[in-house]
């Protein structure tokens, strides 16, 4: 969960769609199709890729941009924080619980949205009073554009009759496509190399090393069944450096400097 908005809702990270969208993953798209051009063709030279992101970002928006210029859309043509995915929908939004925490909702599909009506509404009990203009989630009236406020207003209501741990145990293992928004802690804790900081985690993988990855090539077979081990970064740096020609001297100043990185550092030492 990046910094909340100054109402408390969580935000959207905000250097998703120019740095790591349209910079970052434009960029490693074109430099994989370069590599897999030189793979095919031996005798290619090399490749090179134009990219920036403004013209990445806008790559990536073209979808929303299109959208928005069609003429009467109800689900994207509307002012911000009415439209489909930008908080209009109470469907696709995020809903503060009873100890504070959040739970991000995003049922789209009418069978997801099915599902999660049926969940939230079976487990409130019978204490529950929701304010008097509010509406309760009707699947049959999931896109009824007047409704969404008032369903909106239900449910904030109802997320707040629990704490968040109770909440994800109610939809989780679901189709309801809803989920806790996790504090940077809990998430950097998740998704390190022990993750057993939450109670409601499920490794998908954890029958397997997070260490390892399966790594395919445009010249060979299907990839084999024993996945090479990813290394650290900085394994081969001083190697690197010195087969471009760099001596021993430069490589130790370039140390000093901080070039290299701590992971290159730590290497170092440990083969000193």
């Amino acid at each position: 969960m990046p910094p909340s908005t100054p109402g408390g809702r969580p935000s959207f990270p905000l250097n998703i769609l120019a740095d790591m969208a349209g910079g970052g993953l434009i960029c490693a798209t074109g430099i994989m199709a370069a590599l897999l051009l030189l793979a095919r063709s031996p005798e290619a030279r090399g490749q090179v890729i134009e990219t920036d992101m403004v013209a990445g970002a806008r790559y990536i928006s073209s979808f929303n941009l299109i959208q928005a210029l069609i003429p009467n859309n109800l689900a994207f043509g509307q002012p911000p924080g009415h439209s489909l995915l930008d908080g209009g929908a109470p469907f696709y939004n995020s809903y503060q619980c009873a100890d504070g925490g959040w739970m991000s909702v995003g049922c789209l599909e009418p069978q997801f949205y099915q599902t999660f009506c049926n969940l939230i509404q079976n487990n409130l009990g019978p204490v529950f009073r929701p304010p008097a203009n509010a509406i309760g989630p009707n699947p049959a009236k999931q896109n009824d554009r007047i409704q969404w406020p008032a369903v909106a207003l239900w449910l904030e209501a109802a997320f707040r009759t629990r704490p968040r741990s109770e909440w994800e145990g109610v939809f989780k293992g679901t189709d309801a496509c809803v989920v806790a928004v996790l504090t940077p802690a809990e998430a950097a804790r998740i998704h390190g190399p022990d993750p057993v900081a939450h109670p409601n985690f499920v490794d998908p993988h954890d029958t397997e090393s997070n260490s390892k990855a399966t790594i395919a090539s445009a010249r060979t077979s299907p990839p084999s069944p024993s996945p090479p081990t990813l290394l650290p970064p900085g394994t081969h740096t001083f190697d690197i450096l010195r087969k471009i020609g760099i001596d021993e001297a430069g490589i130790i100043e370039l140390q000093k400097q901080g070039a290299l990185g701590r992971q290159s550092e730590v290497r170092s030492k440990s083969k000193l």
